[in-house]
């Protein structure tokens, strides 16, 4: 039914620091308030072990190809906070694969919960 969809939009900005870390900032905008979103406002940090190549065109975005990239995120709203791990693995320019570990924390009703996850992103316009 369209009218138990929810939406969501993300607004982020992440700023190079140097060759092995960025950082970033970002908000989400949810259709409907819900005591349990806990991720409206964040802040990151990313670190990459490994050097993009500076002749690559279009390197993968998650990191260069064969070594891990490790962001730590966390926020919060009124409704409590947040903490998560992302570590990432470019396997090609164009796809990687990730764990993800997350922690939430609701004070009122009192709520933890810890995820694990795991995930495939595809770049399609990278060939």
């Amino acid at each position: 039914k369209p009218e138990e969809q929810e939406s969501r939009a993300l607004v982020s900005a992440i700023i190079p620091v140097s060759t092995h870390l960025t950082l970033g900032a970002g908000w989400n905008y949810y259709r409907e308030d819900n005591p349990r979103l806990v991720d409206i406002f964040f802040g990151r940090i990313s670190w990459y072990p490994g050097s993009y190549d500076p002749d690559e065109q279009f390197p993968n975005p998650d990191g260069p190809e064969g070594n891990p990239a490790f962001t730590l995120s966390g926020g919060g709203s009124e409704y409590g906070f947040f903490g998560q791990l992302d570590i990432i693995f470019p396997l090609a320019r164009n796809y990687s694969i990730g764990i993800t570990v997350r922690g939430e924390r609701v004070p009122t009703p009192y709520v933890r919960t810890a995820m694990l996850g795991g995930w495939f992103q595809y770049y399609p316009g990278i060939l």
